[in-house]
């Protein structure tokens, strides 16, 4: 599917380890990430306080192990329960919207090949799925903010909306291979057509051959 994009994919060995609530965060130049991001309102409480019990259940679990690649599937577990959680299509749904995934599209493209390449992507109702390689000397975090604050002024102006949009945390993991980055975009281009969306435009992949 990707042929020979220019992927350098990471060694165990040469991660870095950044701790925010509770959960690790890898970090390494030129990895490959997917990126899940979430309205504000798209999580019921009784779903955030399951989410938190399995965090907690997963914190306690990497304080107990040291292998950087347990971490990761620990992580990874965590991030396929939160994904069926955003599925079911809880709160204001503001990304159904086609203005509004519209604008969320081109802000995740505009600095493709300048920050990062960009290997795939969907818009939905009430999160976003993003696969990319991060440019060397990239901050993962400060990329994501640039995205939900252009993003949610844009949106709100738009739909004459006001308030917070986003979720100010969100979640990501390295990819660790080319097998579960075939698997991990396949993932984000069916996950429209899966939630019930049918000829939703706001996904997509680039080819780097």
């Amino acid at each position: 599917m990707f042929g020979s994009a220019p992927i350098v994919y990471p060694n165990a060995q040469s991660l870095r380890v950044r701790m925010r609530r509770g959960l690790p965060h890898f970090e390494l130049d030129n990895a490959v990430y997917f990126i899940t991001y979430r309205l504000a309102d798209s999580l019921p409480k009784q779903v955030i306080a399951e989410l938190i019990r399995r965090q907690s259940d997963t914190r306690d679990y990497l304080t107990r192990v040291r292998n950087p690649m347990e971490w990761a599937q620990a992580v990874a577990d965590f991030g396929r329960m939160l994904d069926e959680r955003l599925d079911a299509g809880f709160g204001s749904c503001v990304l159904r919207d086609r203005r509004a995934a519209s604008i969320v599209e081109q802000t995740i493209r505009f600095f493709d090949q300048q920050r990062y390449h960009l290997l795939g992507w969907c818009v939905m109702p009430n999160h976003v799925h993003v696969v990319l390689q991060l440019f060397k000397g990239k901050d993962l975090e400060r990329v994501l903010h640039s995205w939900k604050s252009y993003s949610s002024n844009e949106i709100n102006r738009a739909l004459g909306l006001s308030g917070r949009l986003w979720q100010r945390e969100y979640f990501d993991r390295i990819v660790r291979d080319r097998r579960e980055m075939e698997a991990v975009v396949s993932y984000v281009l069916r996950n429209p057509e899966m939630a019930g969306l049918r000829d939703w435009p706001f996904a997509g992949w680039r080819d780097w051959r």
